[in-house]
């Protein structure tokens, strides 16, 4: 986390230098060697292509500095070709303008590298049993088809519960120093955080499914469970989020055979009633308590 904040602030100092060097050359009386205006762009575009896309990170560094040479160049011989590239004083201006955007890529490469070691972390110490108990949708498929025909061929209920947290982008509420983790990172470290709870609560017959990572969503499959068995399942959830997270947790859930036939439709059932719930709460939150004045004595 140290080496993570230390590459931040670095290269907020590199850049605020380098959107800053010709006012810094006038104020000091040196003539500037004239950086041409796309460099700046190319900068910022750089920093935010390897900062944004989790993709980019994965890719070489040389590979990053190449390519990145590669436009500025192919930007210098077309749109910009207003001088030489290697001629006298010009000669300068293309090494300078060149350094100041590898460097850039160098830094903004290196913070990336350390956000993902951070990330990686996190899903370590969190998400402990992803590998045995949180499954993915495709998956899963074959042992949720399993799960249905067990279900029909015996009569048994089958049930399944949506849950989310409510808390979002705003780590406010979060009983952890949230200084400590990046503002991108909290919606993350909520999931995971949730996603232990879950397994941690669920019984082993359980099967957790991890719908979507972005939202947070996760579906508890409960062989042999009904409906309003399952409450007590999600219940046990919320309570657990709220005591060792201080967020909210919202759930629905929806019964085979009484509410939907294939696993689909169950799903489907069980995110409206997700979004049913997480609209009575936000509703309840948002409407101020009666004003009844206050008793004479």
């Amino acid at each position: 986390m140290r080496t993570l904040k230390l590459y931040l602030v670095g290269l907020l100092l590199y850049l605020t230098f380098v959107f800053n060097l010709e006012r810094l050359e006038w104020k000091a009386g040196i003539d500037g060697v004239g950086i041409h205006t796309f460099v700046y762009l190319l900068v910022i575009l750089s920093v935010s292509v390897i900062l944004l896309l989790s993709r980019a990170r994965h890719y070489s560094i040389f590979l990053h500095l190449f390519s990145w040479s590669f436009a500025y160049f192919a930007l210098r011989l077309t749109a910009f070709n207003d001088s030489p590239i290697f001629s006298g004083m010009d000669t300068y201006v293309t090494i300078t303008e060149l350094a100041i955007l590898l460097v850039a890529i160098v830094i903004a490469y290196q913070c990336a590298q350390q956000l993902h070691k951070f990330e990686s972390f996190i899903e370590e110490v969190y998400l402990p049993a992803r590998d045995r108990r949180i499954r993915q949708p495709h998956t899963a498929r074959d042992e949720i088809n399993t799960e249905f025909i067990r279900s029909r061929r015996h009569q048994h209920p089958l049930t399944l519960v949506a849950i989310s947290p409510t808390v979002k982008t705003d780590g406010s509420g979060i009983k952890i120093a949230v200084d400590e983790i990046q503002r991108h990172m909290v919606n993350r470290f909520i999931t995971a955080s949730v996603a232990k709870i879950i397994t941690t609560e669920a019984r082993r017959t359980d099967m957790i499914i991890s719908q979507s990572d972005e939202n947070g969503l996760f579906f508890v499959l409960c062989p042999e469970t009904k409906g309003d068995d399952s409450v007590a399942l999600a219940e046990r959830i919320r309570a657990a989020a709220m005591e060792h997270l201080g967020i909210s947790v919202n759930y629905g859930i929806a019964s085979f055979p009484d509410e939907a036939l294939t696993y689909e439709e169950l799903a489907k059932r069980a995110e409206q009633h997700l979004h049913l719930n997480s609209d009575r709460t936000q509703a309840i939150v948002s409407t101020p308590p009666e004003d009844k004045g206050i008793a004479k004595s």
